[in-house]
């Protein structure tokens, strides 16, 4: 699924179009930096550099909910996208959160109950 992902990612020749040298080169680095996959030790950077390039440029927008993607627009790309890509990043971060805090109670209730029969 990944892979079909990349490949979609790549085959188009907008981003050498539309973005500015200092943007091609930004990106680059970005993705050298903290994309484990494109890290120099994977890919030359030279290749990556023309992955860019002919890459297709997906339009962000801001709204209420920070770091929310403009889904139309990847919904007409065909790409499947699941839950967590339809709410924001916070607030799935939040939900995670508050799941985690549920079963930490629910961990500290039962090992009060396991410490409470242990002394009697």
């Amino acid at each position: 699924m990944m892979k079909e992902k990349l490949i979609l990612l790549f085959t188009e020749h907008e981003a050498e179009n539309v973005l500015t040298e200092h943007e091609i080169k930004a990106v680059l680095e970005f993705l050298q930096k903290y994309v484990k996959p494109f890290h120099a030790k994977r890919m030359k950077r030279d290749i990556l550099n023309v992955l860019i390039r002919r890459s297709m440029v997906v339009e962000l927008e801001s709204d209420q909910n920070p770091f929310s993607h403009n889904l139309d627009q990847l919904d007409e790309l065909g790409l499947g996208i699941n839950n967590y890509n339809r709410m924001s990043d916070q607030q799935y971060f939040y939900n995670k959160l508050k799941k985690q805090a549920n079963g930490d109670t629910q961990v500290n209730k039962l090992k009060e109950i396991g410490n409470a029969q242990d002394h009697q």
